[in-house]
């Protein structure tokens, strides 16, 4: 299924003991399988699943820290870091919240801390030298809960420079630049950007294609500002493409300048780990 962030098969982990030790990790998040979930029948069962992988080539690597802090006030158990993942493990945990109708989902909506129908709550993952930030959305439609999210592109994965610096993002944007509900995280080399607002949105039908599903669009080309590394100011210019299953073929483009201006990261290629997803509703 696509827009996982993208969750292979249950894999324990290992601890190792070892003298030389990677700083590579990348997060995974989903609800009921989406990195973007509409609910508009109630009751209704949200599954929460997180993902901690090493991505380092050859070495295992040191989780010190792998927080959702909105999942641990309902209960969730979390994971327990500091551990060792070796090369090419992943480690993953599930949470299930139960909503009773649509009061339920609003009133869990008002714990990330906005006034709005959305479920907003971020995984975060911490190494030694960096960290990676992973966000889900569930959406509550009914009686007082919001309205259907309209065309969008949702997904995230790496992609990487030619010196071998990986990439990730992860992001979840409409259409309609008017639309509050934006959001894009993109992580490198231990820093970070986080879209504050979207500033212009293009939404094409290329030669690409993006099914399934049929969305009418296969490529969102954007502008926004928001933090680099905690501070106001910086931008970022891109273009994410959906060019179908399984994700290899989809691209990410992203220019990022800081408040002064200068670039800080100028990046172009196919997904690794990852896909984009573009929907019609």
């Amino acid at each position: 299924m696509r827009n996982r962030w993208f969750i292979a098969g249950l894999v324990g982990f290992l601890a190792v003991t070892s003298s030389a030790l990677g700083h590579e990790l990348e997060c995974e998040k989903t609800v009921n399988g989406e990195t973007l979930l509409v609910v508009d029948s109630f009751p209704a069962k949200l599954t929460y699943e997180l993902v901690v992988r090493n991505i380092a080539p050859d070495l295992p690597s040191d989780v010190l820290g792998a927080e959702d802090p909105l999942l641990e006030s309902l209960g969730f158990e979390g994971f327990d870091t500091p551990f060792t993942l070796p090369v090419d493990g992943e480690v993953r945990k599930t949470f299930d919240v139960q909503l009773r109708d649509v009061k339920a989902c609003l009133a869990m909506a008002k714990l990330d801390g906005s006034d709005d129908s959305a479920i907003d709550n971020s995984f975060t993952v911490r190494w030694d030298s960096g960290s990676a930030v992973c966000s889900a959305r569930v959406e509550c439609v009914g009686e007082g809960g919001g309205s259907r999210p309209g065309p969008r592109m949702t997904g995230g994965g790496s992609v990487f420079r030619q010196d071998g610096q990986r990439i990730t993002h992860g992001f979840q944007l409409r259409c309609d630049a008017n639309d509050p509900r934006q959001s894009l995280e993109v992580n490198w080399n231990g820093n970070h950007f986080h879209l504050l607002d979207l500033t212009s949105a293009e939404c094409k039908d290329t030669d690409l294609d993006e099914r399934p599903p049929s969305a009418g669009f296969d490529t969102f080309i954007g502008t926004g500002v928001g933090k680099y590394n905690g501070v106001d100011g910086a931008t970022i210019q891109f273009t994410f493409t959906d060019d179908g299953e399984p994700g290899i073929n989809d691209t990410a483009q992203m220019v990022i300048h800081d408040a002064a201006g200068n670039v800080v990261l100028s990046v172009e290629g196919k997904l690794r780990f990852g896909n984009h997803q573009a929907h019609r509703n």
